[in-house]
């Protein structure tokens, strides 16, 4: 605290300025005056605590020099120093704001009473300001924090504008979430050499891009900050301003704090109740962004999310494309599952990442085994290996594309020989009833035309000429082992009409039935 003691007498000044050292023990820092005009300049510059004037100065009173020196901000403690008893003068000079009025010639016990005095006024009132401003503060904090809590359940849960819903929005100034189009953008600082780190350095970090964005958001309004239970800053702005706000953020972060921020930005939303759609969207949004080098802004309409397609993911449909050899299907799979693992909120890092591709690849592995008999070595080093050093999307999807593709040649050869197998028993069985490429193909549940092109490949004979040349052997057999009757024989082996049965085996053997029959 300061003080200033205003005397144009020497002896008295030096005096004063002994008697407030001894009383104020250090407390006090003195300034010290013998004329208005000098005290003037040194209360503007060091506005001391407390001023102690004669009135009587050269030139200009105390009292004149008192109202010279009223301001809005600055109220001082004042006690005024006379020889003159006259009752105007300490009238006028508290209502210039004097505390007391000290009458010459004073004792050192009396100026020292009175300086203790202000002393502890002085105290108790910087004790009172701080405990209201340490009250207005936490008030103010609280305020915010329930604002903040307000915003966060609008985004975590769909929320209907009802009446009391709308009553809140008042209270926080948001009624223009009503009725304005807005996006949502989620952002975070990107850490590509510490993605995991939770520390003083980065909540240091996360609070000054938070700062950063308050102050910038003060040129875009309406517009609201809140920062989710991940510590990562969530925005909501009119959409029309979502471009100019990123671009002002990003420059600004970067500016004052050399650090690189990602964001995810959600779709233009209309509906007030959509607030928890674009919420989820943007952090969806973001995590690819963080994701993906030199590609830190991502809106979510860019790119493609299984979370409305679950199914798309699970490793029984991606097993029956494997066994189909759906090369296309299972890329696009790979990719909606990469993405998937990305976004996902448990996952933090490429590390992450890898381990749940790895798990799905064990699933895929046990479908194939127990659905389909296709046996598989365990999962080779060289892929997790690979997994755990990707940096990139891109890499994550290739590594896993290339195996799953490599698993589907190696099951479509082996299931290939094993549907062909099954075709083959199944003909020998029923060759003799009204057999069609469709009826068999039903019992072995494949399409007809893969089932030919399939046939034609592995048994080097299409699909026809197999059924006929079963029924030709057998009526070989019958016709020199057993008394049949030739048209019996032809009915026995899956022809209704003798005519066409005699023209097959002739066509085949060279000979009629009867010919082949007597040996001829």
């Amino acid at each position: 605290m300061k003080i200033i003691i205003i005397e144009d007498e020497l002896e008295i000044l030096q005096g004063m300025k002994e008697t407030v050292i001894e009383a104020a023990a250090g407390k006090l820092e003195i300034l010290t005056a013998a004329n208005a005009e000098d005290a003037e300049v040194l209360i503007r510059a060091q506005r001391p605590d407390i001023i102690v004037s004669d009135i009587v100065l050269p030139q200009q009173s105390g009292i004149d020099m008192l109202q010279a020196m009223q301001m809005p901000d600055y109220a001082p403690k004042i006690i005024i120093v006379s020889g003159y008893s006259d009752f105007q003068y300490a009238q006028r000079s508290m209502q210039l704001g004097a505390m007391d009025y000290l009458l010459k010639p004073f004792s050192r016990e009396a100026l020292s009473t009175k300086i203790l005095h202000l002393l502890d006024m002085l105290e108790d009132e910087r004790k009172h300001h701080q405990e209201l401003s340490g009250q207005l503060k936490q008030a103010e904090l609280g305020k915010k924090l329930l604002k903040d809590k307000f915003l966060l359940s609008l985004c975590m849960t769909p929320t209907v504008l009802q009446e009391h819903v709308f009553h809140r929005l008042q209270m926080w100034e948001l009624t223009w979430l009503a009725d304005t189009n807005y996006t949502v953008i989620a952002l975070d600082i990107v850490r590509q050499d510490r993605p995991n780190r939770l520390d003083s350095q980065s909540d240091l970090e996360t609070f000054s891009v938070g700062n950063i964005t308050e102050e910038l958001l003060e040129a875009y309004q309406p517009s609201a900050l809140f920062k989710n239970i991940h510590h990562n800053w969530i925005l909501i702005v009119p959409s029309e301003l979502t471009g100019a706000v990123v671009e002002a953020i990003q420059a600004g972060v970067n500016k004052y704090q050399y650090l690189t921020v990602g964001f995810g930005i959600s779709r233009e939303q209309q509906a007030f109740q959509a607030i928890s759609t674009a919420y989820g969207q943007a952090v969806k949004a973001l995590k690819m962004a963080l994701m993906t080098p030199g590609s830190y802004v991502h809106t979510y309409s860019e790119a493609l999310y299984a979370d409305d397609e679950p199914n798309r993911l699970s490793a029984e449909l991606a097993a029956a494309l494997v066994m189909e050899g759906d090369l296309a299907q299972i890329d696009t799979t790979i990719d909606l599952l990469v993405r998937h693992y990305a976004t996902a909120q448990e996952v933090k890092d490429y590390q992450d990442i890898s381990k749940k591709c790895l798990e799905w690849i064990l699933s895929l592995h046990s479908t194939l085994r127990e659905k389909y008999g296709i046996g598989l070595n365990q999962i080779p080093m060289a892929l997790w290996e690979e997994l755990e050093q990707c940096e990139r999307l891109e890499q994550v999807k290739e590594r896993m594309l290339n195996y799953v593709v490599g698993i589907a040649k190696k099951a479509a050869v082996s299931h290939s020989n094993a549907i062909i197998a099954k075709a083959k028993q199944l003909l020998d069985q029923q060759f003799a009833q009204n057999i069609t490429l469709q009826s068999i193909a039903d019992q072995l549940q494949i399409h007809p035309v893969w089932l030919s092109q399939l046939f034609k490949k592995e048994a080097g004979i299409n699909f026809l000429d197999y059924v006929t040349d079963l029924r030709v052997e057998q009526s070989k057999k019958l016709l020199r082992d057993t008394q049949m009757k030739i048209y019996e024989i032809a009915e026995s082996v899956g022809y209704q009409d003798l005519q066409y049965f005699g023209k097959v085996f002739k066509k085949r053997t060279g000979q009629t039935p009867k010919e082949f029959r007597y040996g001829k």
